[in-house]
């Protein structure tokens, strides 16, 4: 904040000037769309979860294909000039009956980074949402040995055994640290396209998480 604040942009382009994107999958198949991000040291880590185009012309015309960690060394340096590592995150799946994400939020909170994603099951008019939560040591979130993952409020290492949370959840939101209030808040749009948009607040980063207000 202040009148000295300075924003640039980096933008890359073509050579006609068209732009493109920092993130590209190393395939080239389908796009990147742009999660949470998780700076520790020298490195940057953003998650990227990655989708494709459907038969159609809707305004949802698109499918989710897999989840992959970008990471960028010296990420102070020229965007420009970033040249992203991509690795799969193993933990996610979008199978037709359960989906699996991991990398909407992500959130340092002593000697851990969270790592907050959701699990998807058929519903109408939403599909249906609850949260997951992983801890990983916060300068190793690039090692995927080190996870674990809430299970019934115990943290195990086998993904398989994480359970859900906070259901009516979005594909996409925040979890902060209000230290004015001593606790954590979970911020979403309800179900992803409802009318309100909620919160819920908790004493520690892995809940239990409040009804939504």
């Amino acid at each position: 904040t202040g009148a000295d604040l300075k924003i640039t942009f980096a933008i890359q382009a073509d050579e006609e000037g068209h732009p493109l994107p920092l993130f590209t999958p190393p395939d080239k198949k389908g796009w990147f769309w742009l999660f949470a991000g998780h700076a520790a040291g020298d490195t940057l880590h953003v998650f990227l979860p990655r989708f494709e185009k459907t038969k159609g012309d809707g305004a949802f015309a698109f499918k989710a294909l897999d989840v992959w960690l970008g990471t960028v060394d010296k990420p102070d340096a020229d965007p420009l000039k970033w040249r992203p590592k991509y690795t799969k995150v193993p933990f996610a799946s979008f199978g037709e009956k359960r989906k699996v994400s991991f990398g909407s939020a992500v959130l340092a909170a002593g000697e851990h980074a969270y790592v907050y994603g959701y699990e998807e099951t058929p519903g109408k008019p939403f599909p249906a949402r609850k949260l997951l939560t992983a801890r990983v040591p916060k300068c190793t979130l690039g090692d995927f040995d080190k996870w674990e993952f809430l299970a019934d409020g115990v943290w195990k290492s086998d993904p398989k055994a994480a359970t859900g949370q906070a259901g009516g959840l979005a594909a996409e939101f925040s979890v902060s640290h209000l230290p004015g209030l001593k606790c954590y808040a979970l911020v979403y749009t309800e179900s992803g396209l409802g009318p309100r948009v909620v919160g819920r607040f908790a004493a520690s980063p892995e809940g239990p998480w409040s009804a939504p207000v």
